[in-house]
């Protein structure tokens, strides 16, 4: 190679970005988008730079184990998950086989540090010793249990739930209980939560209650409200959540009139609600929506409704009187409109009413 040619080569070479000039801090900023077992087998064994950044004390380890197999998890937990407890931040499983081993080992009484968990198929006998390890986790701020089994007095588990101190983000996911004891109205102590999801049964009277213990919720979503003819819906006083915008319900033979009472005592700020209702007329009244919109929800943008009921359960209302009775510049000047389809389900004519297109309104 001629002298001239040598000087290009080498002046090509000096202009080219090797992955290891980078700065430590960029790499820092590289893997809080990876997980860990990712990281530490790409990176821990390049050399002693790399193995000294990955085993470093500036790295928030993230484990996300839904797919991995049982054996995969004992190797994570021998060669990654012991020598670091003191800086996992984040764990998801959803392996029962895991989710055993974990409690067998009691690896989460020593994750002290841990801020975000998310255990997928999780046993309901594992529910309580589970309660007791998050009570020793000051900075979980994100928790998620979806438990496929019937749950023990689930109302004892929300309560322990909202005592965690700095919880923002709860999901929780479950199947029929089995007889709860009844969860008292909160007094002194409430929860920090500002997103909660309850995928499951709550009856109208544990939702109200369940409302007393979060005056910070900022999004509400309840998959399964109904209304139960062995217990009374009880009276309430007004509960302050003044920073709720954020409505999702889906709720089964509740009466319009226990939820325009919730409605009314929740919040004027709420700009989204969806609301997915059965049976009772008046959720037809075209007229008492507009008289509670304009009074209650000032500032709702999004209004999504979808109401069913049996054809043969209606009184002199018919499907197009929710129609006629609009006030039609009520509703067209915020482009709220609304369909309505018949169908046969088993022998019986079915209804369902529902918006078009609730997402215009500014």
């Amino acid at each position: 190679m001629q002298v001239s040619e040598k000087k290009t080569f080498n002046l090509l070479r000096s202009s080219v970005t090797h992955l290891e000039d980078f700065c430590n801090e960029i790499f820092y900023e590289i893997f809080e988008f990876l997980d860990f077992y990712h990281i530490y087998e790409a990176f821990s064994k390049l050399n002693s730079r790399f193995t000294n950044l990955v085993n470093g004390s500036n790295i928030s380890i993230r484990f996300n184990l839904s797919k991995t197999s049982k054996s995969a998890f004992q190797h994570h937990y021998e060669h990654m998950i012991i020598r670091n407890e003191y800086r996992i931040k984040l764990l998801y499983i959803s392996n029962p086989l895991i989710i055993d081993y974990v409690f067998s080992s009691s690896i989460l009484s020593k994750l002290i540090h841990l801020e975000n968990l998310n255990l997928h198929n999780i046993h309901s006998k594992y529910i309580e010793e589970l309660l007791m390890y998050l009570i020793c986790m000051p900075n979980l701020s994100s928790l998620t249990i979806n438990c496929p089994n019937n749950l023990t007095n689930k109302n004892f588990i929300f309560q322990q739930i909202f005592l965690l101190p700095v919880l923002k983000y709860c999901k929780l996911s479950f199947e029929e209980t089995d007889k709860s004891d009844s969860l008292s109205v909160a007094t002194t102590k409430h929860s920090s939560i500002e997103q909660l999801t309850i995928i499951g049964k709550v009856n109208v009277n544990e939702f109200i209650t369940i409302l007393s213990y979060i005056p910070q919720i900022r999004r509400l979503s309840v998959s399964n409200i109904y209304e139960s003819s062995k217990y009374q819906t009880k009276k309430f006083n007004p509960i302050v959540l003044n920073h709720l915008t954020h409505v999702y319900l889906n709720m089964k033979d509740v009466n319009f009139d226990n939820f325009e009472s919730i409605i009314k005592n929740m919040s004027h700020q709420i700009q989204v609600l969806y609301i997915s209702t059965k049976n009772d007329e008046l959720f037809t009244t075209a007229n008492h929506w507009q008289e509670l919109i304009v009074s209650h929800l000032p500032n709702l943008r999004i209004f999504d409704i979808q109401h069913r009921y049996s054809s043969h359960k209606m009184n002199h209302l018919t499907y197009n009187d929710f129609f006629k009775q609009q006030n039609f510049s009520f509703w067209f000047q915020r482009k709220w409109f609304f369909n309505y389809d018949i169908y046969n389900h088993e022998g019986e004519n079915q209804i369902i009413i529902y918006s078009t297109n609730p997402y215009r309104y500014e």
